[in-house]
């Protein structure tokens, strides 16, 4: 049901989509610019470290074009790490700042978006309010400045998780392991992704519903996502699975149509979670109005205290 919800208040909600996708973009522009100043030395790593020729076919590398999966990670990690030794050693400079700008500022200034987007859907879900994305990105940049920056500090554990399970992945040289090498993917990175996200995914909701600061709204969401933890993993789980088998599937280009969809039926999700967890009635369209079971129905005597 969550899963179903979450479907339908993203179909009811798509402009907010098309809103965080041009965001994104005029982020990603902003990134871009500011490495302009060692634009040379990024082309001279580059240059250096792209010697694998399946790398010149990741436009059609894809289950769906019967490639090499495990050879792609293989190659992807080889060309990575040349490029990462090559600027800690030589350019560490440039190197300090490329890692900045793509582990902190880029998922920074994603996460305020992201953050804008809670908002606008709090808007419509609560009372089918129309609020525009400049509106709430200004009403909420003093909470949504803080949010992001602690959760893209929280989100480095979970990228150095990801990096361990890449590089084991690429490491392994077993020609059967390559037939369930894209199960295992599929599996492993949804899981972990699942399992992060329960510990998140009610933090900006509770902070844009219950207009608490950041702290006490992220004891809120733990506790939110708890009272159903299991159906929240489940409905976490089958996103980022269906997700990563599309974007594997069709290959690594499809991330530029998959990455804004998976984002924006992410927010819905974890909406739809809180609204659920909490007993608040919704619009999950122009038409529906849904009534979730009251916290007094669904909590137990010890849960009590935790009601708002």
């Amino acid at each position: 049901m969550m899963f179903k919800n979450s479907l339908k208040l993203f179909a009811s909600n798509f402009d907010k989509v098309w809103k965080y996708l041009l965001y994104s973009i005029i982020v990603l522009g902003i990134v871009i610019g500011l490495m302009m100043p060692y634009l040379s030395v990024l082309k001279k790593v580059i240059a250096s470290n792209w010697t694998s020729s399946i790398l010149d076919k990741i436009p059609s590398t894809g289950l769906l074009y019967g490639s090499d999966v495990a050879g792609l990670f293989g190659a992807i990690w080889d060309f990575l790490y040349g490029c990462l030794k090559m600027l800690f050693t030589t350019y560490l400079g440039a190197g300090i700042y490329f890692a900045f700008l793509l582990l902190f500022f880029l998922p920074f200034l994603l996460n305020i978006g992201k953050y804008t987007v809670n908002e606008m859907l709090y808007n419509y879900m609560s009372s089918q309010t129309k609020l525009g994305f400049c509106v709430a990105l200004v009403k909420t940049l003093k909470s949504s400045v803080l949010y992001a920056a602690l959760k893209t500090i929280m989100s480095l554990f979970v990228k150095a998780i990801y990096a361990v399970m890449f590089y084991a992945i690429a490491s392994v040289d077993a020609k059967i392991f390559s037939y369930f090498l894209p199960i295992i993917v599929i599996i492993s990175f949804a899981f972990v992704g699942a399992l992060s996200q329960t510990f998140v995914s009610g933090w900006a909701p509770a902070s844009v519903v219950c207009g608490f600061n950041i702290f006490k709204s992220y004891r809120i969401g733990i506790r939110s996502v708890f009272r159903r933890y299991l159906r929240v993993l489940s409905t976490s789980f089958l996103i980022n699975m269906i997700f990563i088998f599309l974007l594997m599937g069709f290959g690594l280009v499809s991330a530029v149509i998959l990455v804004p969809l998976y984002l924006g039926l992410n927010n819905m999700f974890e909406m739809v979670m809180f609204f659920g967890s909490q007993g608040m009635r919704y619009y999950i369209d122009g038409e529906k109005f849904l009534t979730p079971k009251k916290l007094e129905q669904t909590d137990n005597i010890q849960k009590t205290k935790y009601l708002l």
